[in-house]
C-alpha cells in the first residue's frame, strides 16, 4: 500500500510546488492591503491585526476592525474603510467605477455613429465609382457629392481630401472656420476688385440712391440676386434659400448675401453654402467657387 500511494503524494507535493509561485502569499495580500488603505484612505494598518481568508481561486479577504478588503494575487480589488468606498470593482471608488462605465458607454455609441458614417460614405463612394461608369459622367458633381458627405461625417471644419482633385475645374470653398488669409490671391483679388468696381458704377448711375434704402427697393434687390443664384445652380428650381439680407459694402454697394441648398447632378442636395450677389450672373459667386470665399464675404456682407 505504501509503495501504491508514495508516486501519488510525490506527484501532489510536485504540484503544489510548481503552481505555488505563480499565487501570492497570505502576507503579500494583507500587504498589499495595508499599503492600499495607507495610499488611498491615509490610514496606517497593523498587518499583524488582519483577520485573514485564503481563496485561490477568487479574491481573498483580509479585515480589520474598521477595514474591509478584497485582493487577489496582490492586487486590491475592493477597500471599505469606515464604511465607505475607497477601491470599487478594481476602481478608486464607486464614482470612478460608474464613471468609467459612462464614458465607455458613451465611447461606444461614438464608435457605433462613426461605424454607420462610414458605412454612408462607403455607400456615397460606390454610387460614384457606378456613375464615372457611366457616359459622360458629372465628374464635378462626384466631386461634389463625396466632399458633402466627408463634410457631414467629420464636420464643418474638416478637409475633404477630395478637394484639391484635378478633375474638378472650379476651386474648391474655404473652410469655415478658417481665418481668411490676409490677401486674396492674385486671381480673387482680381474677382473682388471686378466686384467692387461694377457696383461702385451701378451705385453712382443709380437715381435716388437714398430712396434705394426702403424696404420695397431692397426685397427687389434681394430678389434679383436670388435670381443671379438661381442661373448658376445645377437645378435652379431646386434653390432653397436662408438668412438672406440686403447690405451695402464698405462703398455703400448694395449687395444680396445669403445661404443657398440645391440639388446636384445626383439628386441629393449639397447643403446651405453662403452667397454674395450684385444682382447679375456674373457678379455672383457661391462658396464653393471661391477658394478664398470668406476674403469676400467678409469685405461685402459682414454688418
Amino acid at each position: 500500500m505504501r509503495n501504491t500511494l508514495a508516486p501519488v503524494i510525490a506527484s501532489v507535493v510536485l504540484s503544489m510546488c510548481m503552481v505555488r509561485p505563480v499565487f501570492a502569499s497570505d502576507a503579500e495580500n494583507i500587504a498589499a492591503c495595508a499599503k492600499a488603505a495607507k495610499d488611498f484612505a491615509n490610514v496606517t494598518l497593523n498587518q499583524f491585526n488582519a483577520s485573514y481568508e485564503g481563496n485561490i481561486f477568487a479574491q481573498s479577504v483580509a479585515k480589520w476592525s474598521n477595514v474591509y478588503c478584497e485582493v487577489k494575487l496582490g492586487d486590491v480589488y475592493t477597500l471599505q474603510v469606515n464604511g465607505k468606498d475607497y477601491i470599487y470593482k478594481d476602481y478608486a471608488g464607486k464614482a470612478s467605477y460608474d464613471l468609467n462605465s459612462t464614458l465607455k458607454s458613451k465611447t461606444d455609441e461614438a464608435i457605433r455613429q462613426l461605424k454607420t458614417r462610414i458605412s454612408l460614405l462607403e455607400e456615397r463612394a460606390s454610387q460614384v465609382s457606378e456613375n464615372l461608369k457611366k457616359p459622360n459622367p458629372d465628374r464635378t458633381a462626384a466631386i461634389q457629392f463625396v466632399d458633402d458627405g466627408i463634410r457631414a461625417a467629420l464636420g464643418p471644419s474638416a478637409q475633404s481630401p477630395s478637394g484639391a482633385s484635378k478633375a474638378s475645374p472650379t476651386p474648391q470653398a474655404a473652410l469655415p472656420t478658417v481665418a481668411p488669409a490676409p490677401q486674396a490671391d492674385a486671381k480673387e483679388a482680381k474677382k473682388l476688385s471686378q466686384l467692387q468696381r461694377a457696383n461702385s458704377q451701378k451705385a453712382k448711375s443709380s437715381a435716388g440712391a437714398k430712396s434705394a434704402d426702403d424696404w420695397g427697393k431692397k426685397n427687389i434687390w434681394m430678389e434679383r440676386g436670388k435670381d443671379a443664384v438661381r442661373e448658376k445652380l445645377k437645378d435652379p428650381r431646386s434653390a432653397e434659400f436662408r438668412n438672406v439680407f440686403f447690405h451695402r459694402g464698405p462703398d455703400g454697394v448694395p449687395m444680396t448675401c445669403g445661404e443657398v441648398n440645391s440639388k446636384n447632378s445626383f439628386g441629393g442636395r449639397r447643403g446651405f453654402q453662403k452667397f454674395v450677389s450684385a444682382g447679375q450672373v456674373d457678379l455672383t459667386y457661391l462658396e464653393e467657387e471661391v477658394s478664398d470665399f470668406y476674403t469676400v464675404w467678409n469685405r461685402l456682407c459682414v454688418r
